[in-house]
């Protein structure tokens, strides 16, 4: 399927391998457009990293179908009020993604909406991040052979449910930075490079310490398992 660009009317095209992985991406114009202009340059840069996320967002969506983790269950299942306020943020996220799909923009109206879910989605994740320390914290403090072995079964799912937590905050986050890359584009043209790199830099930051922290969590339930 071909997307036209807000910023210069042009459209993309993807390019596929055979066996489905993303080649590259083909602009099409016109012969007095034949010059590559830094707007239109920068407007490929901002697509190529939307694709790059939308592939991430894919790799995600496969991670928690192999772990069998139903994530919308998981979600109305808590009582917790700040992963309870996820289930609205998936919502007006998922609505922005098929408004842009339609409409092959996001408008301002759209962006209003999503632009206030990044909060609660790094508190969601925060928590989540406490979850996990909680339950590898009982484990370090259990001494009774037997107590831990039966703490140790009863953690697993709960281990699995907040990973699987953390893995959609990551989904919709990626969600949130194509529809911002898509708006700047509209809106700030001018201003896309340094904004995209920007937001490839905190997301960067971002999951560099959600597997420092998880990777060390995980390393105390095992050692103690």
């Amino acid at each position: 399927g071909l997307m036209t660009s807000s910023a210069n009317g042009l459209q993309y095209g993807v390019i596929q391998g055979a066996d489905g992985p993303i080649k590259g991406l083909v602009q099409f114009m016109g012969g007095a457009q034949s010059m590559l202009s830094p707007a239109m340059l920068s407007g490929a840069a901002g697509v190529m990293q939307q694709m790059a996320l939308q592939q991430s967002m894919d790799e995600i969506a496969d991670y928690l179908a192999t772990i069998d983790a139903k994530v919308d269950d998981v979600l109305r299942a808590q009582k917790d009020a700040v992963v309870a306020d996820m289930i609205g943020v998936d919502f007006v996220i998922e609505e922005a993604m098929i408004l842009r799909e339609r409409t092959g923009r996001v408008s301002e109206t759209t962006w209003s909406k999503v632009q206030g879910t990044g909060l609660t989605i790094a508190r969601t994740q925060a928590y989540s991040i406490r979850q996990l320390d909680a339950l590898a914290d009982k484990l370090d403090r259990e001494t009774d052979i037997g107590a831990l072995g039966k703490l140790a079964r009863e953690s697993e799912p709960k281990v699995h449910e907040w990973l699987s937590i953390l893995a959609r905050c990551v989904q919709l986050q990626d969600g949130i930075a194509i529809l911002e890359i898509d708006r700047v584009l509209d809106a700030e043209s001018d201003e896309l490079d340094q904004h995209r790199l920007a937001l490839q830099a905190a997301r960067q930051n971002r999951l560099d310490l959600i597997v420092r922290t998880t990777n060390t969590l995980m390393k105390r339930m095992d050692a103690s398992a």
